[in-house]
């Protein structure tokens, strides 16, 4: 039982490119985690820890992102690129 851990590992690692639509940042320890929503319609999140760059992401930002299809309804991001920024 309880293969939560278990489950990010046999996630299939997918890329998007997209535009973001909304950006919700919060504070945890010494890093942020930014929550955002594609044009797609799909929510992912990323922690400061993984891509320091994130803390800029806004609305509006092209994205290049490389996640982990969870299925979650928050798709955990490995890395990610933000056009203008890197």
């Amino acid at each position: 039982g309880g293969g939560r851990v278990d489950g990010s590992s046999k996630a299939e690692e997918k890329q998007i490119s997209g535009t973001v639509v909304r950006v919700y940042k919060e504070k945890s320890g010494d890093f942020t985690v930014v929550s955002f929503l594609l044009d797609n319609r799909q929510s992912y999140v990323v922690s400061s820890e993984t891509v320091p760059m994130a803390i800029y992401l806004q609305e509006g930002d092209q994205v290049d992102v490389n996640f982990l299809d969870t299925g979650e309804a928050f798709l955990p991001v490995k890395e990610m690129s933000i056009k203008g920024l890197e």
